[in-house]
C-alpha cells in the first residue's frame, strides 16, 4: 500500500491544475504542499482539503485496498489529460505544416510564372 503522502503526489499528478493553484486552492504553499508527498501518514485537515479540492473519498488516503481502485481510476483521467495534451501539440504542428505548404505553393507558382516569362522572352 502506498502512503497518504505518495497518494496526495498522485492526485496533484494526474490533475490538470499546477501546485501553484492546488495549493492556493487548499490553502497551502506548493513548497509545502510538495514537502507532504514525503510524509507518511497527513493531518485530518490536509486529508480534508484534498478530497474537496480533488473530489475524492477520504477513503483513498485510509483504506488498504480503495487506494489502488481509485487510482486506477485517476490514471484513466491522466491518460485522457495525456491525450488531450498530444491532440493540442498535434493541432499546432497541422497548422504549421499548412503554413508551411502555403509558403512553398506560392513559391512554386512564383517560380512558375518566372520561368513562363523567362521562355517567352527569349523565343
Amino acid at each position: 500500500m502506498i502512503n497518504q503522502g505518495e497518494v496526495l503526489r498522485e492526485l496533484v499528478k494526474v490533475d490538470k491544475r499546477g501546485i501553484k493553484e492546488l495549493g492556493e486552492l487548499m490553502a497551502l504553499e506548493p513548497s509545502y504542499l510538495s514537502r507532504l508527498y514525503k510524509k507518511e501518514s497527513l493531518t485530518d485537515a490536509v486529508i480534508q482539503k484534498a478530497c474537496a479540492v480533488f473530489k475524492v473519498d477520504p477513503s483513498v488516503f485510509l483504506g488498504e485496498k480503495v487506494p489502488f481502485e481509485q487510482m486506477d481510476n485517476l490514471n484513466r483521467k491522466k491518460s485522457v489529460i495525456d491525450y488531450e495534451s498530444q491532440i493540442k501539440a498535434l493541432e499546432a504542428s497541422i497548422k504549421r505544416l499548412a503554413a508551411e505548404l502555403e509558403r512553398e505553393k506560392a513559391m512554386t507558382d512564383t517560380m512558375r510564372q518566372a520561368l513562363e516569362k523567362y521562355f517567352k522572352t527569349d523565343t
